[in-house]
C-alpha cells in the first residue's frame, strides 16, 4: 500500500484469550482503541472463535498466545491476506525465553504455545510490543516493530494529589500489586522484609494485592495477601481507596524482566505514593533515583531504601508527588491513543511483505525446543500414569467381578441345598400324611 496515511482504522478486530476486562486486554487494545476512536469487534467470546469477523474490521490483531489455536489461527490470517487487512501481532512479555524458575515455565503454561507464538511473529505485517527492550529481542525476527507503551487510563485512574502524612501514622503500609509469577523475584528481599516486619510490629504492614505471601512471610500477623479478580477497572477502583503509603518492585535480572514494562511505577505512581524498585531497564529509565523514586540494585540498598521511607514522610510525601507529576507529562494514555492509529496505518503499508532478513537465534531455538521437549515428557509420564492407573482399575474390576461371581456361585449352592432340604421335607410331610390316611381308611374297612 503506497500511502499507508490514507488507510481506514475505523474498526479492528482483536483475538484474545483474555477477557477484555482483564488486564492484558484492558491496556493493550480496549483503552487504547477506545480513547483512538476505533470501533472494537470481539474475534472470540465465551470459548467461541469467529474467523469470519475479519470482513468486519480493517485490523486484525492476534494477542500473545492466541495463535496457539492453529486451525482458527490460519484461518484468521487467510481471510485478512485475502481481504487485504492488516494482522498485527501483540506482545508484552518475552513469553519466548522464560526464566528458568519462572512459574510459567515450571509448569509448561506456555510450553505448547511456544511455536505457534513464534510463527506468528515471524508472518505478522506488525508486531507491536510495550517496551523498547522487547522490541530489540524481537525484531531479528520480524523487523516491523513499534513500540505501543502501556499507559495509565486518567478516565480510571484519579491521579488524586497525596496529602502529607504525620510522622506518628501508624499503621505504615508497604504494597505490592501483582500476580504469584512475581514469587521467585522475592526471594532476596524476603530476610529483609522480615527484619522489618518484627522490628516495627504494629507500626509497619505488608499488603500484596495478587500474590501470594511468600512462605518466609506466612505467620506473620502484619503481611497480608489479598486476593483479587483481575477486573481491570474494578482492580484500579479497589486500589485507590487503600490507605498505601509506600510501594515495592522487586525483579530478578534476566532478560525477560528487562523487556517488562514499567506498569508498576505507574500504578503506583498514579496512587501518588513512592516505590522502591529494582535497577533494571522497566524502571531505570524514569526514575530520577532520590527524586520520584528509589533505585536499588542489592538487598542492603533495598533495606536502606525501605526504611528511609518507613522513617520520613515527608520525603513519601515529596517522592509521591515527584512520581505522580511523573505520569500525568509523560505517561497519560489520552496522550498517546494516536501512536495506536499510526502503527496499524504502518501495519498496512508493510502487507505482503516478504522478510527473508528474519532470523532465529540459534540459542533461542534451541531453548523453545528444549522446553517442548520437556512438555511432551511430562505429558507422556502423565499418560503413562494414567494407563497404570485404567491398568490398575481393570484389574480391581475383573477382581471384583470373579469376587461377586463366586458369591452368587456360593449363594446359588445355599439356594439349591435350601430348596432340595425343603423338598425332601415336603415329600417325607406327604409320606407321612398319605401313611395316616391309608390307617384310618383301613380301620373303617
Amino acid at each position: 500500500m503506497s500511502n499507508s496515511a490514507d488507510y481506514p482504522v475505523n474498526k479492528a478486530v482483536a483475538y484474545s484469550l483474555a477477557p477484555w476486562d482483564h488486564v492484558l486486554a484492558y491496556l493493550r487494545f480496549v483503552a487504547p482503541w477506545e480513547r483512538a476512536g476505533i470501533q472494537p469487534i470481539q474475534g472470540n467470546l465465551n470459548g467461541q472463535i469467529y474467523p469470519d469477523k475479519v470482513s468486519e474490521a480493517d485490523v486484525v490483531l492476534l494477542q500473545r498466545d492466541f495463535p496457539a489455536h492453529i486451525v482458527a489461527y490460519e484461518e484468521i490470517t487467510a481471510l485478512a491476506r485475502a481481504q487485504a487487512k492488516p494482522v498485527v501481532l501483540d506482545l508484552d512479555d518475552l513469553l519466548l525465553d522464560l526464566p528458568q524458575d519462572h512459574p510459567d515455565r515450571l509448569n509448561h503454561h506456555y510450553a505448547g504455545k511456544l511455536f505457534p507464538i513464534l510463527r506468528a511473529l515471524l508472518e505478522a505485517d506488525l508486531v507491536s510490543v510495550s517496551t523498547t527492550q522487547l522490541a530489540d529481542v524481537l525484531r531479528p525476527m520480524n523487523p516491523n516493530i513499534l513500540v505501543l507503551p502501556n499507559c495509565i487510563d486518567e478516565r480510571v485512574w484519579r491521579l488524586t494529589p497525596r496529602r502529607e502524612s504525620s510522622r506518628d501514622k501508624t499503621p505504615i503500609t508497604i504494597a505490592f500489586m501483582g500476580g504469584d509469577s512475581h514469587l521467585p523475584d522475592f526471594e532476596p528481599l524476603l530476610s529483609i522484609l522480615v527484619e522489618i516486619l518484627t522490628t516495627y510490629q504494629g507500626q509497619v504492614i505488608i499488603k500484596s494485592v495478587g500474590m501470594q505471601l511468600p512462605p518466609a512471610l506466612l505467620g506473620l500477623k502484619n503481611a497480608e495477601a489479598i486476593s483479587f479478580l483481575f477486573n481491570y477497572p474494578g482492580y484500579v477502583n479497589f486500589v485507590q481507596q487503600q490507605d498505601f503509603d509506600l510501594a515495592i518492585a522487586p525483579l530478578e535480572d534476566n532478560l525477560f524482566n528487562r523487556c517488562k514494562s514499567p506498569i508498576k511505577y505507574l500504578e503506583y505512581s498514579a496512587l501518588g505514593i513512592p516505590g522502591v524498585y529494582s535497577n533494571l531497564p522497566p524502571y531505570s529509565s524514569l526514575i530520577k533515583h532520590g527524586e520520584n523514586g528509589f533505585l536499588a540494585s542489592n538487598p542492603e540498598e533495598w533495606r536502606q531504601a525501605i526504611l528511609c521511607l518507613i522513617e520520613d514522610p515527608q520525603l513519601r510525601w515529596k517522592m509521591g508527588q515527584a512520581a505522580q507529576e511523573t505520569v500525568r507529562r509523560d505517561w497519560l494514555l489520552g496522550n498517546h491513543a494516536q501512536d495506536w492509529l499510526d502503527a496499524y496505518r504502518f501495519a498496512a503499508s508493510r502487507m505482503g511483505q516478504q522478510r527473508q532478513q528474519a532470523t532465529l537465534p540459534l540459542r533461542l531455538f534451541a531453548d523453545l525446543t528444549h522446553q517442548n521437549r520437556l512438555w511432551e515428557e511430562e505429558l507422556e509420564t502423565r499418560l503413562q500414569e494414567k494407563e497404570n492407573e485404567t491398568r490398575q482399575l481393570a484389574q480391581k474390576l475383573i477382581e471384583k467381578e470373579q469376587y461377586i461371581a463366586a458369591l452368587s456361585e456360593q449363594i446359588n449352592l445355599l439356594r439349591r441345598g435350601f430348596l432340595a432340604k425343603i423338598n425332601l421335607g415336603v415329600r417325607r410331610l406327604s409320606a407321612r400324611f398319605a401313611s395316616k390316611s391309608g390307617d384310618r381308611t383301613a380301620q373303617k374297612s
